[in-house]
Formats: C-alpha cells, sequence, structure tokens
C-alpha cells in the first residue's frame, strides 16, 4: 500500500482499546478516509492533529477499497478553537460534523465538499452572534442541497412565478418536497411557513462565498431556525441515507 499525503479534518474519532484512535476524517482529494492511528492517546507525535475541527496534513495507507487503512502522521495547519469553546457553536459545528459523514464517500475526491466544510469552520469559529451561527449553518445546507441535485428554486413563486422581492413583507409557505416557496395567494395555510428574507437570504447565498453571504443576513434568530428545519428536511427528503433521527447532534440544537 502506497502512503499518501492530504490535507484532512477529523469529523469522528474513535478510541480504540487503551492506546489507540479510529480517526474518519474529510480530506481534500480522497473523500472520507478511516484509518487506525496507532499508539495515538496522549501521543506527542500526533498531539492536537487528530482533534476535531482541526485541519491537518495527514499521512496514511489505504486498503484497495478504500474503506480503511493506517493513519501515520498529522501536522496540524489550523485550529478552530473558537467552535470548541461554544456550546452553541459545538452543537451545529457537530451537526455539520454528522452531515459530512453521510454525504461524503470513501475514496471518492470532493474537493468542493473540502472547501465548503473548511470555509464554515472558519466562519463558525468567527461568528460573534447565534445569528451568524445558525445562518452559517442554513447556507452550507443550501449549498449541499445544490452540490447534490436539488438546488432550491428561491427566486420566484412555484405557482405563479411572483418573484420573492416582492413580497418580504409577508409570509410564504415553503415546500420541501420541491425544495421551494409558495406566495401567500397561491399557498396551502397548513404548510410549513417561512420569512421571505432568508429565502432571499438564500438565493443570494447560494451563489456566493459562504464570508460574502453573510455580510447581507439580517434575518432574526426565528426566521433562521424556521429556515434551518426546512433546509434540513429537504435535505433528509431528497438524499437517501439521510435520517434526521439518527442524526445525534440535533439534541442539543433542538
Amino acid at each position: 500500500m502506497v502512503k499518501q499525503f492530504d490535507r484532512g479534518i477529523p469529523l469522528k474519532v474513535i478510541a480504540y482499546e487503551d492506546r489507540h484512535k479510529i480517526v474518519t476524517a474529510l480530506t481534500e482529494n480522497y473523500g472520507l478516509v478511516s484509518a487506525m492511528a496507532k499508539n495515538s492517546v496522549q501521543s506527542k507525535r500526533f498531539g492536537s492533529a487528530l482533534g476535531l475541527f482541526v485541519a491537518s496534513k495527514m499521512g496514511f495507507t489505504q486498503t484497495e477499497n478504500g474503506e480503511w487503512g493506517h493513519l501515520s502522521e498529522a501536522e496540524v495547519q489550523k485550529t478552530f478553537s473558537g467552535i470548541s469553546g461554544d456550546f452553541e457553536k459545538l452543537s451545529y459545528g457537530s451537526f455539520l460534523n454528522e452531515i459530512f459523514l453521510k454525504i461524503a464517500q470513501p475514496g471518492v475526491p470532493a474537493p468542493e465538499l473540502f472547501k465548503l466544510y473548511v470555509n464554515a469552520l472558519h466562519e463558525l469559529d468567527q461568528a460573534k452572534t447565534p445569528e451568524i451561527v445558525l445562518a452559517v449553518v442554513c447556507i452550507v445546507l443550501t449549498k449541499i442541497l445544490g452540490w447534490s441535485g436539488h438546488k432550491p428554486n428561491f427566486k420566484t413563486c412555484m405557482a405563479c412565478d411572483q418573484s420573492i422581492q416582492g413580497i418580504l413583507g409577508a409570509k410564504v409557505t415553503l415546500d420541501f418536497n420541491r425544495v421551494c416557496w409558495v406566495c401567500p395567494e397561491c399557498s396551502d395555510p397548513i404548510g410549513l411557513t417561512g420569512s421571505p428574507l432568508f429565502v432571499f437570504e438564500m438565493d443570494f447565498a447560494s451563489a456566493q462565498p459562504i464570508k460574502n453571504s453573510l455580510v447581507i443576513i439580517k434575518s432574526d434568530l426565528e426566521s433562521l431556525k424556521s429556515g434551518f428545519h426546512f433546509l434540513l428536511r429537504s435535505l433528509c427528503y431528497h438524499l437517501p441515507g439521510l435520517d434526521v433521527n439518527q442524526l445525534q447532534s440535533l439534541r442539543f440544537i433542538q
């Protein structure tokens, strides 16, 4: 087995016996990599490189099917310490870890997913308010929907093509089956309601880097929360194997 080197961030770390760790990391060019780091518990050789929310340069080998291997070295490149030190950021960061564990594939390069994850951690780390923390997560979910082939239709009402900018003062109905919205004149009052401002912001964010998108965020926390649940339901509906009941981090978010 040939040793590979790549940038990676652990999404899940499990202690194995007394001295080892099993690390599942999202890498830039090899997708998900699961490997055992032998003698890594309290190891000076690895230090903090195998912690969550830590970007490292990793050296590892893999089996032919790409599902298992040996992690022999890791050097810290960036630590997002602001996430681990804040309960709200930690909860949403853990949620993102679970989502990326579900959508990334072993041995399948996904540099765009890796970049999205790194940028999300950077913005979570720097976020100053609960609104910005939740906005980062909503933007990531919006981008994942687009990446998976289910880009939200946020520009116009699905029924009558009215622009979202024309009804910013009203409530709209959010349809997670079609990942779209319906204006008050066309909507079913029983449906999930949401803020047109949130829809407008996510439409803008879908084509912009996370950092640029955060500049325009004006939605209040309740609007962001309802939007978060809409995007999560949309993602679970359209992505096979993603079950909201299996996401352990939601216990701390809800």
